[in-house]
């Protein structure tokens, strides 16, 4: 009974729960209703009925009452006569009957858009032919190459010659040219009588004034100083994914994207010009409307089972509703951020109303993914294959019997004793374990959104639903989200702006390794298991018994895993973020405008984990998991803007707020009973935590400085002095500046000769950031509390351990950043780009330094660790961006865009106690030590095959920080080759090892030069637009690195696991010995020999201890990231529809993947797993995880 009054209990609470969370959406609902009302009603008026008596009057007078009576107005050309005479009488009409009544008639086409009216005469009310011929200029009276000349109305038009001049038979009586140009206004002209005429372009000032979104403000395009990259809409949404960050790949110069999983969701790492620190989190900061959001990695929810790396906090952006990205790289641009800064920003504008746009806008799309490469791409062994490689291994390692058992050899009732399966039954079985787990994924999503305004607000709504099917049956990720932009003009003087966006993420996953509850009681499962943990022999179902699932306690039997009904894998995201703003323009102080914001970014993140016992052996276990985080922020800052002749003056100053909390709860239990919907109380429980969080603040104070004399000499300073509570007092507060300068030299007198420059920006910078991702609770201890004493059945344990001490004396991490650029434009902006230097210095790098398991200090088996502030680092590359119109003709053009970003790392000093000994910090298989690049792989150099007995060689390392003497005693002089290859002093050669496991125990080898840090990236784009088609395409880029292949050095290998058909073949023998395999063994043991070619030791392990560099490959690839067909519905089925637009599009992504070296999944892969200086530090072990996939879309947007 008391189980069942507890079930009830959760239920009622859940129930509760959820009733709350539907009320609190149905009241924003309401509210985003009640303010569409309200605009609707204010534009109801052109409903309003019209009353018209007109006897012999004009047109022009039939325009001028409709005006009157109503909010409209209209807009017409020269081929419209005003004068001719109209006679109408009408009561209580409507607006469309008075203008079919008056207007069809006299052969004038109409169209209603927002407010206004628009008046064409019909291309056959007039007709006539004659010839007009003219010349081009442009605003420097120099002749204009390429000028589009379209007469209106009509598919009739030609382009200027290299002298300006052009030539054009009309069509029509009252002929209009529409005269257009890059970089210019495009102008209408009205021929008259004239029969050759001259124009004279003029530049677009709305492109001379363009703006990108820089912190706490905006600025010119022109005038920037600092490095920022702007990414549009439509490069964000021509990428149909369902995450903000797989849309950037390739985007901008300096910012680099990759993918860590193909699952729905998983996260991309983002990075801003290299990692830019050991131990602290290096993704840049997010700003999503004024509202500072947590990183992918900051707060995410971890389903520690799943296929992914965790569902991305990004995945809960709806890219559609995104209208500007801005990436700020160097300090000029982000030293304003001060602690946040130093990994660089990126601003994310969503769209708002525009006054007198009365828009809505439906889409809906639907695509197909499968895996870019699949497991049998490599070549694996069949049974038959698998048992022939197997028991020629068993005969090499002299191990008896020969023949293959596979309940005694392959452990297969390690867990289920009933298990049995004979070796008949197994070599008759051939199961294709890839093709029981996988499937065609694919994914469905709807947006729709609404956008008006008047001069009093405005307003932009909008809804997405995405679904997302892994290529793993069973997995999925669903998406909802709305969004409301609100602005309301209170008075002339006074705005108020409102932001509010709702998401919610499920994520249902299948096991992927780790075993919840205990290591020998759960399946393994996962896209993993089925490449490294099953063989083909084993059989789907009981071979005895067909009805039967076969062996399910073991792990091997990924249908029994992969079925939710036995295991439960469940990720559920609510997310709310919300600010608000108040800008009030002081009408008495002409320039200056102040400013308030305030935000919230709540995240409440649910993880479920449950087993019953058909996979687990003891009992039903489950684990529910929650967490919330929590980020308030709040700012003031005041902008003052005047010109004074040609001096022009801007100033930014304010203060910041922010607190983040986070808090965490749990329950785990097992001895449960039912189906996962049916769990109450855990009949026994096994852990549980609650209010387990941390509170963070950060506070700030801010200012900037720009400067613009004759609007060609630039200045510009920022400031800002940052507190936060990570630090203890003494180092709780520091000062962060930057300054930059900038000169036009396309606006000097010298440059005037060149015509073909418009625009020649030189610009430089230095400042000051710092980084605040760093761990919590540095100066406080840190405890364990999972530890158990005694018998697991006693209750819920209480064991607590020192993990980690505290530090008072760790300070800052700051980034010194210098930038030089020179940004351009030539031959009327038909290339445009920019280049760039920068050299980044990060200095008093924090890092956990191990502390001896004897001292008493443990962390989850391992030393445990204090904090201290150990070194100095820098990055350093070029930046180059190019973006050209190659060609622009009436119903063709094609425009190009590349971006290449070089990236070099160098470990500039560590502390003492490490550079000292040399050895530097050694993460896994990774070294970084001064002089050399972070995470530098530090590896056994593998040396070949030995010919005479087939097992593999290393060569020695050197492990002698100090040049010897004579004797054999050290010296003082440091030795220039230590960790590198050992040189006999007698003969001159490096000296070869057997592979031994304790000889690659000993003889790891610094890889200068190595890592798993790309020296380069970028991005290609290329668009082709042929009338109504639209063609673009992007290839994305990487290499300079190196990564390790674990996939083909699992399928290289005898083992229970999938094997390379090809293995045996490849491997040394007696007849073979020139093979790149060693000897096949069935449990790594080789007979050791001697040079002399005695025996020197038998049956030796060789299982290394430490990988060999026989799987280090480069990284280098290059990836069809994109290519996308879209058609542009033609204007008269648009209007016949009664529509705004209509498109259709087919899209394909990550098509084509050409990998120089790698032959596993995916090049592109990235280590997410564990903290951050893990995730640093170990780049470049491509595993066996699902990835990147491949997909076809196809979509239609209806705008009306």
């Amino acid at each position: 009974m008391t189980g069942l009054k507890s079930k009830k209990k959760v239920l009622s609470i859940l129930n509760h729960k959820y009733n709350m969370l539907k009320q609190r959406i149905k009241i924003i609902g309401l509210l985003c209703l009640l303010f569409v009302f309200f605009f609707q009603n204010t534009i109801a008026q052109s409903n309003s009925k019209i009353n018209i008596s007109l006897n012999n009057s004009t047109l022009s007078e039939l325009i001028k009452s409709i005006e009157k009576q109503t909010n409209y107005t209209f807009t017409f050309d020269n081929s419209v006569d005003l004068n001719q005479t109209v006679s109408l009488k009408s009561t209580d009409a409507s607006l469309q009957e008075i203008l079919k009544k008056a207007l069809l008639a006299k052969s004038i086409n109409y169209e209603i858009s927002g407010q206004q009216i628009i008046l064409k005469q019909s291309k056959n009310a007039n007709s006539g032919t004659r010839k007009i011929t003219g010349k081009v200029l442009d605003n420097q009276q120099q002749p204009a190459i390429g000028v589009n000349i379209v007469e209106l109305n009509t598919s009739n038009g030609t382009i200027s010659d290299i002298n300006g001049n052009f030539a054009l038979q009309l069509q029509t009586k009252n002929p209009i040219l529409e005269i257009s140009f890059i970089g210019y206004v495009t102008q209408k002209v009205s021929v008259g009588n004239n029969s050759n005429i001259q124009i004279v372009l003029q530049e677009d000032q709305k492109l001379l004034d363009e703006v990108v979104v820089v912190g706490y403000g905006t600025q010119k395009k022109r005038d920037v100083i600092g490095s920022v990259a702007k990414v549009t809409n439509s490069q964000i949404t021509s990428l149909s994914t369902g995450s903000l960050d797989g849309a950037l790949q390739g985007s901008a110069s300096g910012l680099q994207v990759s993918s860590a999983s193909g699952s729905p969701g998983a996260i991309s790492r983002i990075m801003i010009r290299g990692t830019n620190s050991l131990s602290s989190a290096t993704e840049p900061l997010w700003v999503i409307d004024g509202i500072i959001v947590g990183s992918n990695l900051e707060n995410s929810s971890t389903n520690y089972q799943s296929e992914g790396n965790s569902v991305g906090i990004l995945s809960t952006i709806n890219p559609n509703d995104i209208e500007s990205l801005e990436v700020l790289k160097d300090a000029a641009a982000t030293a304003i951020y001060g602690q946040r800064g130093s990994n660089g920003v990126i601003i994310v504008t969503t769209k708002s109303g525009k006054s007198g746009v009365a828009e809505s806008n439906f889409s809906y799309s639907q695509g197909f993914s499968d895996l870019t490469k699949r497991p049998e791409d490599f070549g694996l062994a069949t049974t038959a294959q698998w048992f022939d490689i197997m028991e020629t291994a068993r005969g090499n390692s002299n191990l008896i019997p020969i023949q293959y058992d596979p309940v005694v050899h392959g452990r297969i009732n390690s867990i289920d004793n009933t298990a049995t399966l004979t070796r008949d039954q197994a070599l008759a079985t051939q199961t294709n374990w890839a093709k029981q787990i996988l499937r065609t994924g694919g994914f469905k999503e709807v947006n729709f959104s609404t956008t008006n305004g008047t001069s009093k607000g405005s307003y932009f709504l909008s809804g997405n639903y995405r679904r997302d099917e892994s290529v793993i049956k069973n997995e999925s990720l669903d998406r909802f989200s709305i969004r409301s932009n609100m602005d309301f003009n209170l008075t002339n003087a006074l705005k108020l702006e409102g932001r509010i966006n709702i998401s919610y993420l499920n994520n249902i996953t299948p096991p992927n390794g780790g075993v919840p509850g205990g290591n020998t009681n759960t399946a393994m499962g996962g896209f993993n298991q089925s490449l490294i943990g099953n063989a083909p022999w084993m059989p789907v179902y009981n071979p005895n018994d067909q009805s039967k699932l076969w062996n399910t306690l073991s792990g091997f039997n990924l249908v029994a895993s992969n079925d939710p009904a036995n295991i439960r894998s469940e990720a559920m995201k609510y997310r709310v973020m919300t600010g608000g703003a108040l800008t009030y323009n002081v009408p008495f102080v002409k320039g200056l405008s102040l400013r308030g914001e305030a935000s919230m970014d709540l995240t409440h993140d649910h993880n479920i984990l449950w087993a019953n016992t058909i996979v687990r052996r003891e009992s039903a276990y489950g684990f529910d998991d929650k967490y919330q985080y929590r980020h308030l922020a709040y700012n003031a800052y005041g902008t003052y803007s005047r010109t004074f002749n040609d001096h022009v003056v801007n100033l930014v100053a304010g203060f910041e707020s922010e607190m983040i909390t986070t808090e965490r709860s749990y329950i785990e239990g097992d001895k449960l009973s039912g189906t996962l919907q049916q769990v109450g109380s855990p009949g026994n429980p096994l852990r549980l935590g609650s209010a387990y969080g941390g509170e963070r603040y950060l506070k700030g104070y801010f200012g900037r400085a720009n400067y613009k004399f004759k609007d060609k000499y630039l200045i510009g300073i920022s400031f800002r002095r940052d507190g936060t509570s990570e630090f203890i007092d003494e180092n709780r507060w520091a000062n962060f500046s930057a300054f930059s300068g900038g000169w036009i030299l396309s606006d000097e007198a010298f440059m005037k000769g060149l015509k073909f420059v418009d625009l020649l920006k030189i610009r430089g910078s230095f400042g000051q950031t710092g980084n605040a991702n760093i761990p919590a609770g540095i100066d406080t201890p840190g405890y364990l509390d999972w530890l158990r004493y005694g018998q697991k059945d006693l209750g819920i344990n209480k064991g607590t351990t020192l993990s980690s001490l505290a530090v008072k004396t760790v300070s800052w991490e700051t980034t010194n950043s210098t930038d030089y650029g020179v940004d351009y434009g030539f031959f009327g902006n038909r290339i445009t780009g920019s280049i760039a230097y920068y050299n980044q210095k990060v200095t008093d790098m924090l890092l956990a330094t191990p502390i001896p398991i004897s001292s008493g200090i443990f962390s989850w088996g391992l030393d445990g660790s204090i904090w201290n502030n150990i070194g100095d680092m820098r990055n350093y590359g070029i930046e180059f961006n190019i973006n050209t119109v190659n060609i622009n003709k009436k119903n063709f053009k094609w425009t190009s865009s590349l971006n290449i970003t070089t990236n070099g790392n160098e470990i500039l000093k560590l502390n003492s106690a490490l550079d000292g000994v040399g050895n530097g910090i050694i993460t896994g298989n990774t070294l970084t030590r001064t002089g050399g690049s972070l995470g530098t792989w530090y590896l056994n150099e593998f040396a070949g095959i030995d010919s005479n007995h087939g097992y593999p060689l290393i060569y020695k390392a050197d492990n002698n920080q100090f040049i010897k003497d004579e004797a054999g005693v050290n010296t003082t002089e440091k030795n220039p080759n230590y960790l590198g290859r050992y040189v006999d002093p007698a003969t001159g050669e490096n000296v070869l090892l057997p592979a031994t496991n304790a000889n690659t125990n000993s003889n790891r080898i610094l890889h200068e030069g190595k890592s798993g840090l790309p020296t380069y990236f970028g991005g290609l784009s290329n668009t082709f637009s042929y009338k109504n088609f639209d063609l673009s395409f992007t290839f994305t880029f990487s290499g300079g690195n190196y990564v390790y292949d674990q996939v083909t050095s699992l399928l290289n290998s005898v083992g229970l696991h999938q094997i390379s058909g090809s293995l045996k073949e490849n491997s040394w023998t007696a007849t073979n010995s020139t093979a790149t395999l060693p000897k096949l063994t069935a449990n790594g043991n080789y007979d050791e020999y001697k040079a002399d070619g005695t025996l020197a030791k038998a049956n030796q392990n060789f299982n290394p201890k430490y990988l060999t560099d026989q799987y280090l490959v480069k990284g280098d690839y290059i990836r069809l990231r994109t290519l996308r067909l879209n058609y542009n519905f033609d204007k008269s089925v648009v209007d016949k529809l009664k529509l705004k637009g209509l498109n259709a599009y087919v899209s394909a992504n990550n098509i084509l993947t050409y990998a120089f070296a790698f032959k596993g999944y995916d090049p592109e892969g990235v280590n997410l797993d564990g903290n951050a200086q893990n995730r640093n530090l170990t780049q470049g072990v491509m595993g066996y995880g699902l990835p990147t996939l491949k997909s076809i879309n196809l979509g239609i947007n209806i705008k009306f």
